[in-house]
């Protein structure tokens, strides 16, 4: 046929299928030759199973920098309070502790964005193929923004020290905002693939932007509050009401933050759920008859 697979080993077990009829199953494992012999179903199939598994990967690591994140803001509040102080031992453990649970959920996300936009993974699905590059290149664009940011705010006088720190949180806020709503495209990509309906993606939108905009405040706010010195994340130090200001607009922006990623995680663990090898005859439509 012309569409034969190179490879005739089947995708459940790896038995040879050589010679077998498209419509018989695999003697070994039972699963339908058709998933192995014929090319185009083969790549939907092993490309879906990749999107589960990436999709459960991403929803994971993104509860998990939550949990990192949440854990995060109670110990920055624990000396304020005075439950804890910030040299003793126990605070100097929950710091660490907290910062490399929030670094191995990012490590975890990376690998879990890496294997969605794989080719294996977005090559049966044309809308995927294009999620996919636009989520690629946020990031690479996102990184050069936030490099070059950093160099302008290291070089930069220390006159307007507290303004470059100010522009380097808002662009690292529009970085954050590129490839969330990147992300999100990818998502509603692959629920399109399965022939689910999205129907939280301008919800998340509308959340993504009101973060955007409350961190925006927070950096102009706090350019208008302490002078840029050590002594401004000092809790012995008054807060000025620019100080106060700041923090409001940060937790807000915070608080969305989570509850963004809780919806994306949520809905990127209900999609890799639908992926099952009897919805096949679903995802016809969206694929040539033969590969290109």
């Amino acid at each position: 046929m012309s569409n034969a697979t190179a490879d005739p080993r089947c995708v459940g077990c790896r038995y040879d299928l050589t010679g077998a009829d498209v419509n018989a199953n695999c003697p070994e494992c039972g699963m339908a030759a058709r998933l192995t012999v014929d090319s185009s179903v083969r790549d939907r199939y092993v490309g879906m199973q990749r999107l589960a598994v990436g999709l459960r990967r991403y929803a994971f690591s993104t509860i998990a920098f939550v949990i990192a994140g949440i854990l995060s803001a109670i110990v920055r509040q624990l000396p304020r309070v005075q439950v804890l102080d910030e040299k003793s031992i126990a605070y100097v453990a929950a710091e660490w502790f907290v910062q490399i649970l929030g670094l191995g959920s990012a490590l975890f996300l990376l690998v879990a964005i890496v294997g969605l936009v794989r080719r294996p993974t977005t090559r049966a699905w044309p809308s995927l193929v294009r999620a996919a590059r636009n989520l690629v290149r946020a990031i690479v664009l996102g990184i050069v923004a936030i490099v070059v940011a950093t160099i302008l705010t290291i070089l930069i006088a220390v006159s307007l020290r507290m303004q470059a720190f100010a522009i380097a949180i808002v662009v690292g806020a529009a970085v954050g905002l590129a490839i969330d709503l990147a992300i999100l495209r990818y998502l509603v990509a692959a629920a399109s693939a399965l022939h689910r309906i999205a129907s939280w993606p301008r919800i998340v939108t509308v959340l993504l932007v009101v973060r955007f905009l409350a961190g925006c405040a927070a950096a102009i706010a706090f350019m208008a509050g302490t002078p840029f010195s050590m002594e401004a994340f000092n809790p012995e130090v008054p807060l000025t009401p620019g100080d106060r200001l700041a923090e409001s607009f940060s937790f807000v922006a915070e608080l969305v933050g989570f509850v963004v990623s809780w919806l994306v995680a949520l809905s990127a663990l209900r999609l890799s759920r639908n992926v099952e090898p009897a919805s096949l005859a679903l995802w016809a439509p969206e694929i040539p008859a033969t590969n290109s």
